[in-house]
Order: structure tokens, then C-alpha cells, then sequence
């Protein structure tokens, strides 16, 4: 995890960023990173009804309905009592939002399906309507000048920051 607190001019805004374990079939050590995410999340947020949240992006490695992002956002147990994670694209973006596409040539070789594999979440509870997802969609889908710049395409979202 990467963790940095970016001044916002009126106040600072902590972000993560991480990537999980890439294993189709390690959902297990996933959700044990998560808990860590959380753990980590915790120490930075501040006072729910006055601090900005915090801002949660990356490569989780697993599908919306995996056991690891139902922790993250509040569909089971979480291990951090009165934390979850709002995910920006379910409340904003269009479409199924694969971050993982067959059309990418980097995945030419691989048997997974299209899916939605990247996030980014906002964390929950917050002063409303800071850090409310206006937009959210995808970037780096098409080539630029023939070269795709990742394996996976990336989440971009707008977000209230005032």
C-alpha cells in the first residue's frame, strides 16, 4: 500500500492506493489484505462527521461479488467496526465497467473473463456530500500510438471535494 495526504486548500484528503494478490484462487489471502487495508484506512481517516474521507484506488484482483469486496463494502463482516467503503463505479459509472478486457492484447494468452478487477472506494461514514461520486468511468481502454498502457484499464472518478 501507498498511502499519501493531499492538501485540498482547505483541508488535507488521505489516499491509498494498493494492489492484491493476483492469484485467481487466492480470495483467502486477499480478504486478509483487506482487513490490513482497513486497519490501515482506520488510522487514517479522522472524525466522520467533519474530516474528509478517505479515498481508496487499485488493483484489487477480485470481482464485485468476491468475498473480499463484499468485506470492503459492508455485505459482510467487516473487521473494523463502523468502516466500510462506498465503491465509486456501483453508484456512478455506466455499465459493467471490466477493468480486465479481452480486447487488451496483454490478455490475448490468458483464460480469464472480462471483469471488473480495479476500484476505487471512498470511505464511509463521511460529512455528506464530500467525497460523493459524481462520475465515475474507464481510461486507457483504446491504444495511444498502438501500445495499451496497462493490462488492466483504469477507474476514473470525480468526486465532491467541497
Amino acid at each position: 500500500m501507498l498511502t499519501a495526504v493531499l492538501d485540498r486548500g482547505s483541508g488535507q484528503w488521505p489516499v491509498v492506493s494498493t494492489h492484491l494478490d493476483h492469484r485467481f484462487d487466492d480470495s483467502a489471502l486477499r480478504q486478509l489484505q483487506c482487513a490490513h487495508v482497513l486497519a490501515i484506512i482506520d488510522g487514517l481517516r479522522g472524525a466522520a462527521d467533519t474530516e474528509p474521507p478517505v479515498v481508496i484506488g487499485g488493483d484489487f484482483n477480485a470481482v464485485p461479488d468476491s468475498d473480499e469486496v463484499r468485506m470492503l463494502t459492508g455485505r459482510r463482516a467487516a473487521p473494523v467496526a463502523g468502516l466500510v467503503l462506498s465503491d465509486c463505479w456501483e453508484h456512478v459509472g455506466e455499465g459493467p465497467g471490466f477493468t480486465w478486457r479481452a480486447d487488451n492484447p496483454y490478455q490475448s494468452v490468458t483464460a480469464w473473463p472480462d471483469r471488473r478487477l480495479d476500484y476505487v472506494f471512498v470511505s464511509w461514514p463521511r460529512p455528506k456530500p464530500l467525497g460523493t461520486a459524481v462520475s465515475a468511468r474507464l481510461a486507457g481502454v483504446e491504444p495511444v500510438d498502438g501500445v495499451y498502457a496497462s493490462d488492466h484499464a483504469a477507474v476514473v472518478v470525480d468526486l465532491i471535494s467541497s
